[in-house]
């Protein structure tokens, strides 16, 4: 009987761990797919004067970027999701995924903007302020968005395939043509490629 229970305190102990990761919604099988998709999507941009650069880790800062744009609208972070069901947005601004909280997607662009705010800021020489250049945008591949585009604080909820695009040709330039070139360097510099 001994040899049970510690098989059921496990087995209990093993569910609670896994009824905690149900609270987050994560697809991790289509993470390559998806990714690739993304790229996809964002080497139309090359041919507009966009530098475009995929998979990027910066080891010094431990971060992992799915894919850096830098053009005149700005220095983008895309991170490309999958979620299980469609994006809705609460009275109180909490994103959900069906009845499931999208707070670590969100938190997790934060941060990747952050990172990229700090380690680029010095080949923009001050001519604009980093802060301002970088946005944090989720790419959604599986999931309805409202809107197609919807902004949750500071980070860009996007429709991969049918507004990802637009919101990057089309936002307010902020970079001089001339700055793009700098600040792809240093960020390919950053993550010894």
């Amino acid at each position: 009987m001994a040899m049970f229970e510690g098989t059921a305190s496990e087995a209990a102990g093993l569910r609670a761990r896994l009824v905690g990761a149900k609270r987050e919604v994560v697809s991790w099988d289509a993470g390559p797919i998806r990714d690739q998709a993304t790229g996809r999507i964002l080497d139309q941009l090359k041919e507009e004067g966009f530098a475009v650069l995929h998979a990027l880790f910066w080891p010094q800062r431990g971060i992992d970027l799915d894919h850096l744009v830098i053009g005149p609208t700005g220095i983008w972070v895309v991170a490309s999701k999958d979620f299980s069901y469609p994006l809705s947005q609460c009275r109180r601004g909490r994103l959900w995924s069906g009845c499931h909280p999208v707070t670590s997607a969100l938190e997790e662009a934060r941060a990747a903007a952050r990172c990229v705010t700090e380690t680029l800021a010095p080949a923009l020489d001050g001519a604009v302020d980093a802060a301002e250049a970088v946005m944090p945008v989720l790419a959604v591949h599986t999931a309805l968005v409202p809107d197609r585009h919807l902004r949750h604080g500071e980070v860009h909820v996007v429709d991969a395939s049918r507004s990802l695009l637009p919101l990057l040709r089309h936002s307010r330039p902020v970079l001089p043509i001339a700055i793009v070139a700098r600040v792809a360097e240093r960020a390919v510099a950053v993550s010894g490629a």
